[in-house]
């Protein structure tokens, strides 16, 4: 009897381990990932004021004058850059919600790759055009919606 208690006490720990196990190929692996050159340059670019600066235009009215927004991109892009080591934690435990360990380790693959990194160094660009070519639909989908929504108090 002693035997099989022992043999089921050993049986009960391996199977606890191998969650915890596989969550620490997770963390591994989304860490690996989110700390690559690539994706640290994309947050480097994302709380840049440039990207500040661009984001803001996209909302504000065309006729904000440039001083303003480069003075509050500035403090914008201050406030971003505080949040980066958050950021990052928070892209890691997203990571490990949302990807395989598989998925990850072929993501980081690809971002550390010439083609993968050329790539995904794009991605804020192509945001950017992205915005700059839906804007102005957009603003009149908002003034459509806002026109319709007048009628319904009359």
């Amino acid at each position: 009897m002693t035997s099989l208690i022992r043999s089921m006490t050993l049986a009960a720990g391996v199977v606890c381990a191998v969650p915890a196990l596989a969550q620490d190929d997770a963390r591994a692996a989304a860490e690996s990932y989110v700390n690559s050159p690539v994706q640290q340059q994309l947050i480097s670019d994302l709380l840049s004021e440039e990207a500040v600066i661009n984001q803001l235009r996209a909302m504000l009215p065309p006729d904000t004058p440039a001083e303003m927004i480069e003075e509050v991109s500035v403090i914008v892009a201050d406030e971003l850059n505080g949040t980066r080591d958050a950021m990052s934690a928070a892209m890691v435990t997203a990571a490990m919600q949302i990807y395989t360990v598989e998925e990850l380790q072929a993501l980081d693959t690809f971002s550390r790759s010439e083609v993968g990194s050329s790539a995904l160094l794009k991605a804020l660009p192509f945001q950017q055009a992205f915005v700059e070519t839906i804007d102005p639909v957009l603003r009149e989908m908002q003034t459509n919606i806002i026109t319709r929504l007048q009628t319904l108090e009359n």
